[in-house]
This record gives structure tokens, C-alpha cells and sequence, in this order.
């Protein structure tokens, strides 16, 4: 995982260098958005802490507390699967190609189809290398309603924000 991570930091690099010496980015770069819209990049790092935090939260309202070693395991080994399979499934749903500012409910129907189904498919992925035994499946069910709520909760404000900094300039 720190590997990717890295390889990821690396690539962005020199993705902004590239941007620095030509003074735009090539139309082929797909993370482009981030360099020219970078209110994207912090949507993928709330993101980050909101598919963290529900995880965690979901992990430690389904076992009761902080589970036993086994249970720890699995979770740490299901975190990058979950993160990587969300983040994959909200590149798949538009999920960052949305202007969330005007938003509407198809934004929200996204939304809620890409958290839903990185669920069961994350699942999947840590069944493929890991034995859940007495770890609780229902995590994942947990996880993408907290989630939902979460990266939901957060795109609201990035729609609300706007309109109350207008009405404060009013008064």
C-alpha cells in the first residue's frame, strides 16, 4: 500500500512539473482536473478521511468495541481494498465530475449507487485473500450508510457554503 501511495505522490509530481514547464497540462492526462480545478483534489482527501472514518466507525459499532487480533487483521487488510474499489467506483460514477454546487438528486443517485456497489465488491476482492471467519460482513452494509452520509454530508457544504457567504455580503 505505501508503495502505491508513493507511486501515486510520484506521479503527481511530475504531472505538476510537466504543467510548470508547458504551462498546461496535455488533453490525455487524466488527473488534469486536478490541477485545474483543485477543489477536486481536496473532494479526494475529504473523501479519504470520509471512506476511513465510516469504515472505522462501522468496524466498531459491528464488532463492539475493538474486536479481537484476527478482526483487526482483516480490517487493516479490507481498508485499501475498500478505498482503492470506492475510489474506483466514484471515477466510474462521475462522482468527481460533478459541479456539487448544483447539485440535484441525479448527483445524489450517483452518489449513493457508486457507495452501494463498492460495497459488495470490496467485500468480494477481500474474500479473494483473506478468510473473514469471525469478522462481520455486515461492516460493509454499515460502512456504505455511513459513508453515504459522510461524502454526502460534505458535498452539501460545498453546495451551502456558497450561498451563505452571498447572504452574509448582503447584510
Amino acid at each position: 500500500t505505501f508503495v502505491l501511495l508513493v507511486q501515486f505522490a510520484s506521479a503527481l509530481s511530475d504531472l505538476e512539473e510537466q504543467s510548470r514547464r508547458t504551462g498546461a497540462l496535455p488533453a490525455h492526462v487524466p488527473l488534469r482536473a486536478l490541477f485545474v480545478q483543485p477543489r477536486r483534489l481536496v473532494e479526494i482527501v475529504v473523501d479519504f478521511g470520509a471512506i476511513c472514518a465510516s469504515f472505522l466507525a462501522a468496524y466498531l459499532v459491528q464488532v463492539g468495541g475493538y474486536g479481537t487480533a484476527y478482526q483487526r487483521g482483516v480490517f487493516l487488510a479490507a481498508l485499501p481494498i475498500l478505498l482503492a474499489t470506492r475510489y474506483l467506483f466514484f471515477v466510474a460514477f462521475a462522482v468527481y465530475r460533478r459541479v456539487w454546487r448544483y447539485a440535484g438528486l441525479r448527483d445524489a443517485a450517483a452518489l449513493a449507487a457508486a457507495t452501494f456497489l463498492s460495497a459488495p465488491i470490496a467485500l468480494f476482492l477481500l474474500t479473494l485473500t483473506w478468510d473473514l471467519n469471525d469478522f462481520p460482513a455486515s461492516v460493509f452494509l454499515v460502512d456504505a450508510l455511513v459513508c453515504l452520509v459522510l461524502v454526502g454530508s460534505a458535498r452539501l457544504v460545498l453546495r451551502v457554503l456558497p450561498e451563505l457567504a452571498a447572504r452574509r455580503g448582503e447584510m
